[in-house]
This record gives C-alpha cells, sequence and structure tokens, in this order.
C-alpha cells in the first residue's frame, strides 16, 4: 500500500503480487453482482460498491493489471470534500 498527495487529490494504491486479473475478467471486474467466486462464497457487490462510495465523493477508482504480475487498484479522492458537497 502506498499513498501520496498531489494537486488537490489524494491517492491511496493498493498492490499486489498475485496472478493478477485475465483479460475476460477486467472490463465486468466492478459491475454488480460479478463475481469470479463459487456459487455462494460472495455476491460481486464489493468494487461496484466502493466505487459508487469513491465516485459520490468526488473520487475515482481505477485498476491496472498485467496477467501474472499482480494488480493496482489506485482510490483517489479530493484533498477536501465535505459531506454537504458529496451530497449534492
Amino acid at each position: 500500500m502506498r499513498t501520496e498527495r498531489s494537486a488537490g487529490a489524494v491517492r491511496i494504491h493498493v498492490c499486489d503480487n498475485g496472478p493478477g486479473v485475465p483479460e475476460d475478467v477486467r472490463e465486468r471486474i466492478a459491475e454488480p453482482f460479478f463475481t469470479t467466486k463459487i456459487t455462494g462464497e460472495g455476491l460481486g457487490l464489493g468494487l461496484s460498491i466502493s466505487r459508487a462510495l469513491i465516485h459520490e465523493f468526488g473520487g475515482s477508482l481505477v485498476f491496472e493489471t498485467a496477467e501474472g504480475e499482480g494488480a493496482t487498484f489506485t482510490v483517489s479522492l479530493p484533498e477536501a470534500v465535505s459531506l454537504r458537497e458529496a451530497a449534492e
């Protein structure tokens, strides 16, 4: 995990050294109810809910991956957002 601050934004990078995300999964990874787990092991809502909440606060969630080389998820948020501004 790594954090940085620049140009009025805060970024949180979460990296792993796993197998990466296969190409056929990349486009659907944040879709509601999409999961690669077996039935009963997950709902497929984690990334879609996370992305929605991050967008509500004016931020973004992106990922970079290469098969066999892990993945990096980056959350970018404005440095200062009041709850009132996020709701508008």
